[in-house]
């Protein structure tokens, strides 16, 4: 589930000399490059497993093709979670042994050993492991953490609202065992670790019955020089996934960010990289707008990846090989730059007080009106590695009641060599209307998949709701009579179709 969410999700909005998928081009030796290229932030879950993009790119690009990390920048993140590689246990294999104690304070012998992948949990109101029956209990893993770059360390103790401590070379780095529980992410700063080394680690963790029990252990090496490093590969490679993009700490659920900008430290980059390679596949790691007006000219393919869960670096992966047609569409519309937005000149407001002053003119609606600026990317836009043919709009009536249902359908044809998904959309608007209404509206969309060559015909039923605004004056949802235009399309700017239809009859509310 995981992994077809993410393959239906990713949007690919830029394919300039069809660089990708990377199976038809000559791709000897791939860069995978940025911030996010190995990170397992999948925001807000604590999953079992996490394949990151570098991870998922290694495995599918296979043997004859070299692929080569580097950070490229660092970034306000929380770390990378420790997992079964990064600690040998206490009888000496790799991996990750927990004690689990049914009391609060680690007394007397664990009820049971269990190993893990990852330090990183969410077990909410439930009870860790089987063999624990009580809502009170604790946890202790203990091992040695393997070193493999000599540097400067970050760690990371992140909990919701419960208590841990952590023993690093027999010292104890952090403690809030006998303070009250916090929802926070504890960054340790600066230890300096010796390539090779094996630092004794214990963890211990007591839970809160009251609240929601989580926590993930992570650390971060400060890495040196990692833009000129990211450059020197990205120059002896024949193509570059350089992927960027906002972690936790500046979008998370319980803050949003202040900019649709990226850090300056990842423009930066991106600069630099395209300075030495035009190969380059830019993939963005964000939920919602980047502002991409400094660099989208300087990069031959854009992908948006959103935050893409446990299985993100698999169906990227499998989108840049070929492996999967991208058929994604964007559920927002990315204008060129933030001058350009409806909401610019509202924000931040004046005096701690935020004036929503764009009315209707929110999104497509906007940028749909003449007046508007043209936008980079448009609401329901999306590529794919075929091309597809949107005809034969039929109407079920080329008049109704405002009681009536209004059927309709268009035929969606595969017209490229390789099968593939559309999302076929339809708008309604009311040609016109007693106040303002915006040009037009999505009303329906379906995602069919096609072969090459096929065609099928699509149905939709738009119901008397589907005509009506909110009127201000009664406070009630009204459908006036009148003519409507349905447009069925791919975008909310790349319109196939057009029929025309009069609603008949006296207004109604709802």
């Amino acid at each position: 589930m995981s992994l077809k969410t993410s393959e239906e999700g990713i949007v690919l909005l830029k394919n300039s000399n069809v660089i990708l998928p990377f199976g038809q081009t000559k791709i000897r030796s791939i860069a995978v490059i940025g911030p996010f290229a190995d990170a397992d932030d999948v925001r807000g879950v604590l999953p079992d497993h996490v394949v990151t993009t570098y991870q998922g790119i290694k495995k599918q690009a296979g043997k004859n093709v070299m692929v080569k990390y580097a950070s490229g920048c660092r970034i306000a993140d929380n770390g990378k979670v420790i997992t079964k590689n990064d600690l040998i246990s206490t009888m000496g294999t790799p991996g990750i042994v927990m004690e689990y104690y049914d009391n609060s304070d680690l007394e007397g012998k664990p009820v049971v050993l269990k190993t893990a992948d990852r330090l990183s949990f969410s077990w909410g109101s439930f009870h860790p492991v089987p063999e624990i029956k009580t809502d009170k209990y604790s946890i202790r893993i203990k091992g040695k953490l393997v070193v493999s770059e000599s540097g400067y360390y970050n760690f990371y103790m992140i909990m919701a609202l419960s208590r841990m401590r952590l023993f690093l070379g027999g010292k104890i780095v952090f403690d809030n065992w006998n303070t009250s529980g916090d929802t926070w992410t504890k960054e340790i700063d600066s230890i300096y670790l010796k390539k090779g080394s094996q630092i004794p680690c214990i963890l211990e963790y007591q839970s809160n019955p009251h609240s929601y029990n989580m926590f993930s252990f992570a650390w971060k090496y400060l890495e040196k020089n990692p833009l000129e490093k990211a450059v020197a590969l990205a120059r002896t490679s024949d193509a570059v996934v350089l992927c960027v993009g906002y972690s936790g700490s500046l979008e998370n659920e319980d803050h949003d960010r202040s900019s649709i900008s990226l850090e300056p430290v990842q423009e930066e980059l991106i600069e630099a990289v395209a300075r030495v390679n035009k190969n380059i596949v830019l993939v963005l790691n964000s939920g919602s707008v980047v502002d991409m007006s400094k660099f989208i000219n300087k990069v031959s393919a854009v992908v948006e990846q959103w935050h893409p869960g446990q299985e993100g670096g698999t169906a990227l992966a499998e989108l840049l090989f070929g492996k999967i047609n991208p058929s994604g569409k964007l559920p927002v519309t990315f204008m060129k730059s933030w001058e350009d937005s409806p909401a610019y000149p509202y924000y931040p407001g004046k005096n701690g007080i935020e004036e929503y002053g764009e009315g209707i003119n929110v999104g497509y609606r906007y940028y749909d009106r003449p007046t508007s600026p043209q936008a980079l990317f448009t609401f329901g836009y999306g590529l794919s590695y075929t091309t597809f043919e949107i005809s034969n709009l039929e109407l079920s009536s080329g008049s109704i009641s405002t009681k009536d249902s209004l059927r309709l359908s268009v035929t969606v044809k595969n017209s490229g060599k390789i099968s593939g998904a559309e999302v076929v959309q339809i708008y309604v608007g009311q040609n016109k209307s007693s106040v303002d209404r915006p040009l037009k509206e999505l009303k329906a969309f379906k995602k069919i998949f096609l072969e090459p060559g096929r065609q099928k015909t699509v149905s939709f039923s738009l119901k008397p709701d589907d005509f009506k605004f909110y009127d201000v004056v009664s406070h009630d949802w009204i459908a006036e009579p009148g003519t409507f235009t349905v447009y069925a399309g791919a975008s909310s700017a790349d319109i196939r179709q057009r029929a025309i239809f009069e609603l008949k009859g006296a207004a109604i509310v709802r």
